[in-house]
């Protein structure tokens, strides 16, 4: 039997559970060439945020262009252990060398 609140529409719909996993933001993050070890078209870098420690890792990409066509990176590689983000970012994979910025939204959940 579980515990906490359960709330139920009308029709007796479970709607909300307690102790089910809900997301939360963090924030932003942009990553650019400025704030990466850059070797060719190769983007590499890290952060830290202890909000990692409190739950399973989750972002989103936006990318920002800075001409036309707008081609999403294919190239991204993104990964988290203990409190730190770590990306590498090959613009030359699809290729995206109008990529200026790479924004995550990240979080737990």
């Amino acid at each position: 039997m579980g515990w906490g609140t359960r709330v139920r529409d009308e029709a007796g719909n479970l709607q909300v559970e307690e102790g089910a996993r809900y997301g939360r933001v963090s924030g932003f993050f942009d990553i650019t060439a400025a704030n990466s070890t850059v070797s060719g078209t190769t983007w590499t870098g890290s952060f830290n945020d202890p909000i990692f420690l409190t739950g399973a890792a989750w972002w989103a990409i936006n990318y920002l262009y800075s001409t036309i066509p707008n081609v999403p990176v294919a190239g991204v590689s993104i990964s988290v252990s203990g409190q730190t983000l770590s990306w590498s970012i090959d613009r030359n994979v699809t290729p995206a060398p109008n990529v200026n910025t790479v924004r995550l939204l990240y979080g737990v959940y």
